[in-house]
């Protein structure tokens, strides 16, 4: 009886240990197959199929991550970028230094256009054109489209181009200030005919005493007189810090000042007897001043000249100097370089 209740134990034992063995088999089995799988679905290198043909092709990947954009109609960054271009229209008008048009001028532009600066998206970046003046002197740009206008260069065999202090581009995109096309209203270009006489050019300094008489100079060639009458406001008794002017007029001629931005071309209107200018005592700065100006001159028989003082003044002693430039067109024409 004792033998067969110890054969019984034992056979439970090794009953117990048989499952455990299993169990812990499956259990081993199971980490290395979900390792294997974790190893397959997270490899860098690609799986390959085999094709109906025979020959190993890549699979497809479904891509979910957000791909860098490419230069296709469809890219978003695209179209916004070229909803920035507006319809440009441009209409100029070329004259020569005596307002008269000229014909078959040519005009070379540039248009900026969006997307300059990501040329990722391969975009056109610069349109370039060429027009020509009609006989009236009129171009026009037209059935364009971009976000600035530069006007680059304007040429004719015969001709120079005065382009001034005035600027040359355009706006049509996005902005407070965009350009308004009126085809009755050009922008107008200057052409200088190089075949006309050039000015006469006269330098020489001045020396003037206040409160004296006037000095008369002649433009040598010409009979262009122009005066010169210095002028002083000083307190009794006061030793520095007064009012001084210089008025300046051109005998049997009319007189302005050009702006120091305008092109240098006499305007046709603005001219009166003569022109005043100084310096009041109470005004900031040293005793001592240099004072610049520059005016355009217009004689009784319709010849144009420049003037371009340079007024040394000592406000402590009683007088003054002065260098004078003179530059005369005896041929009528505006240009006065």
């Amino acid at each position: 009886m004792y033998m067969l209740v110890l054969t019984q134990i034992n056979t439970m034992i090794k009953s117990r240990r048989t499952k455990v063995v299993a169990t812990v088999i499956v259990i081993v089995g199971v980490f290395w197959a979900l390792i294997f799988y974790y190893m397959a679905s997270h490899s860098s290198s690609p799986t390959y199929q085999t094709s109906p043909i025979g020959h190993s092709s890549p699979p497809e990947r479904n891509v979910t991550s957000n791909p860098i954009p490419v230069a296709d109609n469809n890219t978003t960054q695209k179209r916004m970028l070229l909803q920035y271009n507006s319809n440009i229209q441009f209409y100029g008008l070329v004259i020569d230094q005596n307002g008269k048009p000229v014909k078959g001028a040519k005009v070379s532009y540039n248009i900026q256009m969006a997307g300059d600066l990501q040329p990722q998206f391969g975009l056109q970046r610069k349109d370039k054109g060429v027009v020509y003046s009609s006989d009236n002197g009129i171009f026009q740009i037209r059935n364009k489209k971009g976000m600035y206008l530069d006007i680059s260069s304007i040429e004719l065999d015969g001709y120079r181009e005065v382009r001034g202090g005035a600027a040359r581009g355009y706006n049509f995109g996005s902005g407070s200030v965009q350009h308004a096309a009126d085809p009755n209203r050009p922008v107008g270009f200057l052409l200088i005919d190089t075949t006309t006489q050039k000015p006469l050019v006269k330098s020489f300094k001045l020396a003037f005493v206040w409160d004296a008489k006037a000095v008369s100079v002649r433009v040598d060639g010409s009979d262009v007189v122009i005066v010169f009458v210095p002028y002083r406001d000083r307190p009794p008794g006061a030793l520095r810090g007064f009012d001084w002017s210089m008025e300046i007029s051109v005998q049997q001629g009319e007189i302005c000042r050009l702006a120091p931005e305008s092109p240098l071309i006499a305007p046709i209107e603005g001219y009166r007897s003569s022109v005043r200018y100084g310096v009041l005592a109470k005004e900031p700065g040293m005793p001592k001043s240099i004072r610049q100006e520059s005016l355009v001159f217009r004689t009784k028989d319709g010849k144009y000249g420049r003037i371009m003082t340079n007024l040394y003044v000592d406000r402590e002693i009683d007088s003054t100097a002065a260098y004078v430039t003179v530059y005369f067109n005896p041929s009528g024409g505006r240009n006065l370089e």
